[in-house]
């Protein structure tokens, strides 16, 4: 069973820099999540590090070549501690990609809404679609007459007023009198 270190990797290079050491026989663990993204106007759902910039491996005590040749930055912690947190990751993700929960909302889909703020979407009208992380939603805006889904952060949006039509005011039908004449 190894002795797991916890390393503190280059931004953005946790998974380039686990599968070169895997190559070179490193156990490592990398926890990831399924992350959903807007990539050119389509969602799609991608695995992401769940903890950016930190990775768990067994240094074998090699911290030097580890540290020169990998692109780990530095090395924040080991021992028992560090071995019950990873093992306890390991068994809520076996295949190590960590479970996500729903995200809340405060709209349904298909509510309209209206985008505030100060970017170049402010006082549009749009529908929202979906929630896309924690702090962002896609919004159906629409462009040159096409509905094109947007990211856009979640306190930029606003329910959009219902307006209830007043009712039709109904024709009054008007009773001719008719005169009538007498004839004597």
């Amino acid at each position: 069973m190894p002795s797991w270190t916890l390393a503190l990797t280059q931004p953005g290079r946790e998974l380039t820099i686990a599968k070169r050491l895997d190559l070179y026989n490193f156990p490592v663990f990398l926890p990831k999540i399924l992350a959903r993204v807007c990539l050119r106007g389509r969602l799609t759902d991608r695995l992401r590090p769940a903890y950016g910039r930190y990775i768990w491996l067994d240094t074998k005590s090699r911290f030097h070549e580890l540290r020169t040749a990998f692109g780990i930055v530095d090395f924040l912690k080991s021992g028992p501690i560090v071995d019950l947190a990873v093992n306890g990751l390991m068994a809520v993700a076996p295949n190590g990609i960590l479970p996500t929960p729903q995200i809340p909302s405060r709209f349904a889909r298909g509510d309209r809404i209206v985008v505030r703020g100060n970017g170049l979407l402010t006082g549009q009208h749009g529908v929202f679609d979906r929630m896309l992380e924690s702090e962002k939603a896609i919004v159906l805006v629409d462009w040159f007459g096409r509905l094109c889904p947007i990211p856009v952060l979640l306190d930029d949006l606003l329910a959009e007023p219902k307006v209830t039509p007043k009712p039709a005011k109904r024709k009054r039908r008007r009773h001719r009198r008719r005169n009538r004449r007498l004839d004597s």
